[in-house]
């Protein structure tokens, strides 16, 4: 028996961590496909994904996750 009460606890940051590599598995695709509709070029559309979920993770830790 783990008689630690952190156990199983994340800190903010691997909550937020788990957060977005969960919605980046789920809604990256479609997130990128509409930035390339959007923007037009698909490049663009890449660099702005990963600002997107780079600033999600500085984000999310910090602000809380906003749904």
């Amino acid at each position: 028996m783990d008689r630690n009460p952190q156990a199983g606890v994340g800190t903010a940051a691997e909550d937020a961590r788990d957060a977005v590599d969960a919605v980046y598995r789920s809604e990256s695709r479609q997130i990128f496909a509409t930035l390339v509709r959007l923007l037009g070029d698909f490049d663009l559309a890449e660099e702005a994904l990963h600002e997107a979920f780079a600033a999600a993770l500085e984000q999310w830790p910090r602000d809380g996750i906003a749904i």
